[in-house]
Formats: C-alpha cells, sequence, structure tokens
C-alpha cells in the first residue's frame, strides 16, 4: 500500500519481480538466448473517467513486454500481459503521480541503469531492459512536467508554438532534459517546462499512443462534421444514417441548459463506433448535407471549439469554459442571438468545401491510420500523413489544427520508423483492463453481486459465479 495517496488508498508492486516473472514462463525464455539478453518493456499510464462527468476516479499504470511489429503480427498482445504497477484513486495529475508512483519510478531507472539478474535453469543472466512510455498526450505532459496541448509551447517533442501549428515542414529544435533544465533555471520563458520529468529515461522514449491519435484526429473530424449538419438543419438525416450504420443509440437533438439558450447535444461515440463511423459515414454524406458555403454569418451552434474561443476571446472572455456546450451557452448570451458573424470572411457564392473532398479526406485518414499496422507499408506512412495534414487544412479551416494534427504531420511518421511495434503496443489493452463505471459493484455480500450480474444479462456457472462475475469481485477488493 502507498501511504502517501490520497487517503492511503494507492497501491504498488515491484517492477523487477514482474520482469522476472514475465521472463521466467516457458513460453518467454527464449528472450535469454544471448548471453546479455536485451527485452524492451513499455511503460503506459491512463485513468478511468466517472459515469457522469470526466473527473478521474482511479489512476492505473502498466507495463507490458514489447514484441517486434512481425513476431506481434503473428502473436497479438493479450490483457493478461498487462502487468499493473501502481493504481490510485485520484486524480491524473503530476503530484499525485509522484507521491504514488515514485517508488516504482525510482525503481524503473535503476532497472534502466543495471538492467536485473534472472536466474533459469540454473544459469544466471545480466538482462539489459529498454523501457519507452506510451500514453495519450495529456499523460505524457504531465510525466514530463509539460504544460500541455494548451499552451503556448504544446508539443512534447519540439519547440513550436501555436502561431506555427499549420506549418507541417518546418525543423525545430526538439526537447531534451539538458534543455528542460536550462528552461527551468531561465527566468523568462520557459517554453512550456514547468517540472522535471518524472523519468530519467531517453526523451525520444515518449511516444503518443497510436489509438489515442486516431480518437482525437477523428474525433475532430467527427465534431466539423456535426456543426455543418447543424448548420443546414440536417440533424434528422444524420440520426437516420448512423442508425443506417448500425450506431441506434447515437442521438443529436437540442436540449435547453439551466444557464438559459437551449443548444445541440449529441452522444459521443466509443472507440470502436468512432472507427467505423470513419470507414462508412463518408459514403452517405451526400445524403445529409450538401456543400458547405463561405458565409459571414453562422449558427452558433455549428462552430467548431477552436472557432468559439477565437470569438469569446475577441469579447473580452478570458476564463474559457472548457466543455463545447458551456461555449456555445456563453457566446449565444453575450450576442443574445443564435447567429453571430465570422470575421474575416465574406459572403460569397463559391463553395468553400466540397463534399467529395470532405469524402476524400475522411477516406484517407482511415488509410493512414490503418499502415502502423502493416509493417510492409511503413516506409509510406510519413510521407502519406505529412500530404494529409496539410490537406485537412487547406481543405477545412486552419484554426482546427490540434495538437494531434501537428503531431501525425510533424513527427508521427518519424516515431513509427524508429519504433516500427508502436502500433502494437499501444494503451488498448490498459483500456480493456480498467474497470468501467458500470463495472461498479454495489456494497454487501456476495449475493447482491450474483444479482447484479443476473440483472445485466451474465450467465453463471455451475458454482453460481460468472467469470464476468469474479472479475467485478476482483475489481471490488
Amino acid at each position: 500500500m502507498e501511504e502517501n495517496a490520497r487517503d492511503g488508498n494507492g497501491a504498488s508492486r515491484g517492477v523487477a519481480d514482474i520482469i522476472k516473472h514475465h521472463l521466467k514462463m516457458p513460453a518467454n525464455q527464449y528472450l535469454l538466448a544471448a548471453d546479455e539478453p536485451v527485452v524492451k518493456f513499455r511503460y503506459g499510464i491512463d485513468g478511468r473517467p466517472q459515469a457522469k462527468n470526466n473527473i478521474i476516479g482511479a489512476v492505473m499504470a502498466c507495463i507490458t513486454p514489447i514484441r517486434s511489429a512481425e513476431e506481434a503480427v503473428k502473436r497479438p498482445r493479450t490483457v493478461k500481459e498487462e502487468y499493473c504497477v501502481f493504481l490510485y484513486s485520484g486524480k491524473e495529475d503530476y503530484e499525485e503521480q509522484v507521491r504514488v508512483g515514485s517508488r516504482v519510478f525510482r525503481e524503473m531507472e535503476d532497472i534502466q541503469e543495471f538492467g536485473i539478474q534472472v536466474e533459469v535453469e540454473g544459469v544466471e543472466k545480466h538482462v539489459v531492459i529498454e523501457w519507452y512510455v506510451v500514453s495519450d498526450w495529456k499523460s505524457l505532459s504531465i510525466m514530463l512536467g509539460l504544460v500541455g496541448p494548451t499552451g503556448n509551447y504544446f508539443c512534447f517533442q519540439c519547440y513550436c508554438t501555436k502561431a506555427q501549428i499549420t506549418n507541417f515542414r518546418q525543423d525545430r529544435p526538439r526537447r531534451s532534459h539538458e534543455k528542460t533544465a536550462q528552461c527551468l533555471n531561465h527566468r523568462g520563458d520557459t517554453k512550456g517546462h514547468q517540472r522535471l520529468p518524472v523519468l530519467k529515461i531517453p526523451w525520444a522514449s515518449f511516444l503518443v499512443d497510436t489509438l489515442h491519435t486516431v480518437l482525437r484526429i477523428g474525433g475532430k473530424l467527427m465534431t466539423q462534421f456535426t456543426g455543418w449538419v447543424i448548420d443546414q438543419d440536417q440533424a434528422d438525416k444524420m440520426e437516420k444514417a448512423m442508425c443506417e450504420l448500425g450506431i441506434t443509440t447515437f442521438y443529436l437533438r437540442k436540449e435547453a441548459s439551466r444557464e438559459g439558450p437551449s443548444t445541440y447535444k449529441w452522444k459521443n461515440l466509443t472507440a470502436k463506433e468512432l472507427k467505423k463511423v470513419l470507414k462508412m459515414l463518408p459514403n452517405k454524406m451526400p445524403n445529409i448535407i450538401k456543400n458547405i458555403g463561405i458565409t459571414s454569418e453562422v449558427r452558433i451552434d455549428g462552430l467548431h471549439d477552436r472557432q468559439l474561443t477565437l470569438l469569446l476571446e475577441s469579447r473580452g472572455v478570458t476564463k474559457i469554459p472548457h466543455t463545447l456546450p458551456a461555449r456555445k451557452i456563453l457566446l449565444k448570451n453575450l450576442t443574445g442571438s443564435e447567429m453571430v458573424t465570422l470575421p474575416g470572411r465574406e459572403e460569397d457564392e463559391d463553395v468553400e468545401i466540397k463534399i467529395e473532398d470532405l469524402q476524400e479526406l475522411w477516406r484517407a485518414f482511415s488509410r493512414i491510420m490503418d499502415i502502423p499496422r502493416q509493417p510492409d507499408l511503413h516506409h509510406t506512412f510519413k510521407q502519406a500523413a505529412k500530404n494529409w495534414c496539410e490537406k485537412f487544412r487547406d481543405t477545412t479551416y486552419m484554426e482546427d489544427i490540434t495538437p494531434y494534427i501537428h503531431f501525425l504531420g510533424c513527427h508521427a511518421g518519424d516515431q513509427l520508423e524508429k519504433y516500427p511495434y508502436l502500433h502494437f503496443v499501444n494503451c488498448e489493452t490498459i483500456e480493456k483492463k480498467k474497470p468501467r463505471p458500470d463495472q461498479t459493484l454495489p456494497p454487501g455480500n456476495p449475493e447482491r453481486w450474483r444479482q447484479k450480474a443476473k440483472q445485466v444479462g451474465r450467465a453463471a456457472d455451475a458454482d453460481g459465479e460468472s467469470r464476468n462475475l469474479r472479475k467485478l469481485a476482483w475489481y471490488r477488493t
């Protein structure tokens, strides 16, 4: 147990013990064939949101062995190979990670520097361990002590600023541990550095997760399209198209708010649903909306997050609401209207975005993000990703370029070239390992847990406990 955790609600275990246990398994002893074998392990961390809001309820850090891309294709990684090293209830921030995970971090650094001794069948070998950190952008920024994707120096790999985010062909200085110390000692601009990294492993070993890259950029495409659907008043057609794709729980409707004006809200898609929509919705786009024309006056409900932020800042708002609906409601209250004039635009009969261009943009993104799982196509990824980002910028809006799009166009190709196994060690298994909010058990005796399992349709075995029920009991403990 970790006494430094909030309310003492945290625990960790020995990293070296886990690695030795893994290497001693008969199926893994081939990794020790060399005189001084080198074994790679991925460290990843992710938080679990609560059911009704986005407050982090639990944070899980795991390590998992890394296979080569070719071996990973033949033998995919499983959830059982995701070894939890610490777990706590609290926030996904720097201070809490240091309090709960400091013992784990120091052990990982010692293992990296000195390796470990493993004895198999009476033979003791010195094993070199290489660490790689693979997580989403927020987690990486926290671990590296950076300001994060909302800051001016937003990128965790280079010193790109928000003003340069639309340029995908400019080489910029890369971050490092040495430059971090220099920036923190500088009294002026720290260039996004706030604290020292929690781990002293090579800076280049901090990698963005391919799963979250798909989700964040795919989410931006979905948000854009939903905004145009709202602007053209085609919510019914959007719901019908989603239903035809098999996503029957999707909705897009106008709802009242406590702050006054009503605003459109829609159901967020799961990762599986979003991947399906990215591949299949382009075929239905012409039946939902028309070409998007240039107009100076648009519906507030159809605006994207960055557009809303710029409009609110131009009206003197210093504290921008975090959620998209809250920004729309605030802008409606400030303007007293459902419409707003976008600066720098003049009404014209010319079409700004054609549906066929939008369709190709979506299809190309799906093709590009399928490349990391195909090692024989890796050589095409870098140029294809850069071209896609420039096409996104030129086809839609420059203000919609996000940090993940910057990363895809400027760093993802180099990262995949150096670490071809990246897709096969992403955070998908951590997501599956984490308990979901709907897996929370009611307090009381096991009989109540059995009743809970039956209510959600889980079949019981001969002992009266299903496999999922035993999993729930494990989460409970």
